[in-house]
């Protein structure tokens, strides 16, 4: 099955043969040709402990889990080689299929690459900058695109709006659209707060 060009991300993994390949910048100039020779690959277990997931339970190959920023990310295993993608507290996001699918949607989620080890950029000094918060559940979740808000408990989920403002910060307006879950006015007051303290310690753009 041909992998369709706009599915061929950087630093998305292929089959190309009996060859894994990462689709890297120099793939570019040929990609629209190369894209007819790969092959999605399958989410297996080896695939998803090279990408850093880890067993929910030992020795239940069903259920994995990876976090990130305290976010932690759950695959269960479904039907027909399907398995399916969730957060804490939601049932389900979506079905994911493919290494490369999976890796899609953690980069539209965290606007990180999902890497082997080996291919994870090493910061001098053995820093991340993106490492920004400790590990432990923080009581929400800003999308890196600034388009959704997370809460766990309750879990809710909103869509960032300019309609209906909270407050204007950083040149623009800041509403909350309730789209999953259930809210109320102390906690979407107390999600304004946080999500108002967390641009504020965004990195201001350089002039």
């Amino acid at each position: 099955m041909p992998v369709e060009l706009e599915e061929a991300r950087l630093g998305n993994y292929f089959a190309l043969g009996r060859e894994v390949v990462k689709v890297t910048e120099h793939h570019y100039p040929i990609l629209p040709h190369l894209c007819l020779q790969l092959e999605p690959l399958r989410i297996q277990a080896n695939r998803l402990t090279k990408l850093g997931f880890n067993l929910v339970r030992g020795g239940d190959f069903n259920n994995w889990t990876k976090g990130h920023n305290g976010m932690p990310v759950f695959l269960k295993a479904g039907n027909n080689n399907r398995w399916i993608l969730q957060f804490t507290g939601y049932e389900k996001v979506r079905y994911v299929e493919y290494i490369h699918q999976l890796q899609n949607i953690w980069f539209w989620v965290f606007g990180e690459p999902l890497q082997k080890k080996e291919d994870e950029p090493q910061e001098e000094g053995g820093t991340n900058p993106h490492n920004m918060y400790n590990g432990r559940l923080q009581p929400f979740y800003l999308t890196w695109d600034c388009r959704f808000l997370i809460c766990h408990k309750p879990h809710v989920l909103w869509t960032i709006t300019e309609d209906k403002p909270l407050f204007e910060l950083a040149g623009r307006k800041w509403g909350l659209r309730l789209i999953q879950g259930q809210s109320s006015r102390p906690l979407e007051d107390q999600a304004a707060k946080w999500l108002k303290d967390e641009i504020r310690r965004m990195p201001k753009p350089a002039v």
